[in-house]
């Protein structure tokens, strides 16, 4: 039902509600619309309410009901956005769903799998890609660091990751890859206690072992004990 206004004065109506009471509207022009609210019980509140959005016109700002509403209208756009965003566990299952496709390695399929359920999909899963950033990933290493994981483990998380986001990027859904250059990311220190060597006693008791017991093994031995070399390296 449209109300019947009569105007009282500049930018001040009168009307009457359904219910019978009697009831004032301001109107105001601001940036080639008019702002116009309705409810006011006396006129001199109209008046209050138009001399205060008359300052804002003056210094060239929202009032305050549509900066409110902008404000809502962006909370909203955003959440959409996220809504619709790709995150990092959808994005997830797909990248090992192609990477199966593609005729990986079964060994592979199962590492990432095993690192997107432990280390990735708890802290990440509802994550757009295209918020993931450098720091990020960082603090991701750091928090694995806690864990206890080792070096070598952490690369392959980053590898991992890095993996994603290089196929993320030919899907277009990011433009950068946070995890490029795992090396830089990961802290190595070289501890001798890590790697158990055979000292000179043990090196030849196993040596004058193999000699009395398996001498046909002997040369091969003394081989892996003069150059280093890895047995697979060996035996090729």
């Amino acid at each position: 039902m449209t109300k019947t206004m009569t105007r009282v004065d500049v930018g001040i109506y009168r009307y009457t509600t359904k219910g019978g009471k009697t009831r004032f509207m301001a109107s105001i022009k601001h940036r080639e619309k008019y702002v116009r609210k309705l409810g006011f019980t006396t006129i001199s509140m109209v008046r209050q309410w138009r001399v205060s959005r008359t300052g804002r016109i003056a210094e060239n700002r929202l009032f305050p009901e549509i900066e409110k509403q902008r404000i809502e209208d962006e909370r909203q756009r955003v959440e959409e956005e996220k809504r619709q965003a790709v995150t990092i566990k959808s994005y997830g299952e797909t990248f090992i769903q192609a990477k199966e496709g593609s005729g990986l390695k079964f060994t592979t399929i199962i590492r990432y799998r095993s690192i997107f359920t432990t280390h990735l999909t708890p802290v990440w899963g509802n994550i757009p890609l295209t918020d993931i950033t450098r720091a990020k990933v960082r603090e991701l290493v750091a928090a694995l660091n806690d864990k206890g994981l080792k070096s070598k483990s952490i690369k392959n998380v980053l590898l991992c990751i890095s993996s994603m986001y290089s196929d993320a990027i030919e899907d277009g859904h990011v433009q950068h890859n946070p995890a490029l250059r795992p090396g830089k990311l990961i802290k190595t220190s070289k501890r001798s206690e890590d790697v158990v060597t055979f000292s000179h006693e043990e090196e030849r008791r196993v040596l004058h072992t193999a000699k009395e017991k398996c001498p046909q093994y002997y040369p091969f031995i003394l081989l892996l004990f003069r150059t280093g070399l890895r047995e697979g390296e060996a035996v090729a």
